[in-house]
């Protein structure tokens, strides 16, 4: 038992550091703890107070809604075909948290999810559509050139940071 648990530790920590979900590698790793191969889709849960302001936020950033699973109570807030944003009111997020409480967002951080964008042009726009909106941005010196990557940490109108990133891909 022992060994299974560092196996599957080696292939959660090999998964988690390199990310690529469509490396031979990975895909061969993941077949030997009996999981599938299918594309992987990452949803985001943030806490809001008003469904219907955040998603006119998350639009005004580039999000689309589905409908199709979106209710009064939550919004399907999509990027891509891999990463969407689940907006939900603070009662409905609650249910999901067992004993815990929800992270006052305005001053304590409860998650930092970064997500690529096609350009450090996108990344920008991004910032500033944020900023107009209601939510604000800033920047973190990492001591890493721009044109090796560029990010910004954007707030929402609850406090929920996300990070648009770009890296040139070779």
């Amino acid at each position: 038992m022992r060994n299974d648990f560092a196996q599957l530790f080696f292939v959660t920590f090999y998964t988690s550091v390199f990310f690529d979900l469509n490396s031979t590698f990975l895909h061969n790793e993941r077949k030997f703890i009996g999981v599938s191969n299918m594309s992987t889709m990452v949803f985001v849960n943030y806490p809001v107070k008003d469904v219907q302001a955040s998603t006119v936020f998350y639009e005004k950033l580039g999000f689309k809604k589905n409908e199709d699973f979106s209710n009064e109570r939550s919004s399907s807030m999509v990027w891509d075909d891999t990463f969407w944003i689940m907006l939900l009111e603070y009662d409905f997020y609650n249910l999901f948290l067992k004993n815990k409480k929800i992270a006052d967002t305005k001053s304590q951080s409860g998650t930092l999810t970064a997500f690529s964008v096609e350009s450090a042009d996108a990344v920008r726009k991004i910032a500033e559509a944020a900023k107009a909106n209601g939510g604000d941005y800033f920047s973190v010196d990492m001591g890493i050139p721009e044109d090796q990557m560029f990010s910004l940490e954007v707030t929402d109108l609850d406090g929920n940071q996300f990070e648009p990133v770009w890296m040139p891909v070779s």
